[in-house]
């Protein structure tokens, strides 16, 4: 169902990326080669958008500039027992990531069928021009309580039964209320999809 999930949390100084680094290292992370230099540490990211470590299938990221740190996956499990592990580390490290973090977000995008999502039809000129119901919003996108959620067909399947449909989800709150979110991503969606096709 899923092909990005992601986790985030926005720091207010930049928390000890070497040590992460160095210690997920040891918890059989692929990581990024770190090197001192004269004003502080060089890291060589391991991919583009500054990924430090990655675990099978998973990235973990940090972007100096906005003071963002990430997990990102395509399977909720495997990215929410990244979050711990690099929750643990940073505990051990002497991080207090309660005081730390700004905001947390999450982030999901996948596919899903066996939904119709209602239509109008509305005539413009000669032509008829579909809309669909796509964007549900709560919360303002400049604060850490923001929920955003967009359906849009995948016009290749249009005349086919079931239709498929891009969902993306984007979600700050509370670390707990998105914890919780994650592990239940699937039912939250699909009841939220099957609500969406009742109207």
């Amino acid at each position: 169902m899923f092909e990005r999930v992601a986790f985030s949390s926005v720091w207010m100084l930049n928390p000890d990326i070497v040590g992460l680094v160095r210690e997920l290292g040891g918890l059989g992370y692929v990581t990024a080669r770190v090197r001192p230099v004269f004003d502080g540490y060089d890291i060589g990211f391991l991919e583009a958008r500054n990924v430090i470590a990655i675990k099978g299938m998973v990235r973990v990221s940090y972007d100096f500039d906005r003071r963002m740190l990430g997990v990102e996956g395509v399977k909720v499990g495997e990215v929410v027992l990244c979050v711990g592990e690099v929750e643990k580390v940073l505990d051990k490290l002497g991080v207090n990531v309660e005081d730390g973090v700004l905001f947390y977000e999450v982030q999901v995008r996948g596919r899903v069928s066996g939904v119709d999502l209602p239509k109008k039809e509305v005539k413009l000129g000669d032509r008829v021009l579909m809309g669909l119901v796509t964007d549900y919003v709560s919360g303002n996108p400049s604060t850490t309580r923001f929920l955003h959620v967009r359906v849009y067909p995948l016009w290749a399947t249009w005349k086919e039964k079931p239709r498929v449909y891009e969902l993306t989800v984007v979600y700050r709150d509370d670390k707990k209320v998105l914890m919780e979110f994650l592990e239940n991503v699937e039912d939250v969606l699909n009841g939220f999809l099957q609500s969406l096709s009742s109207l």
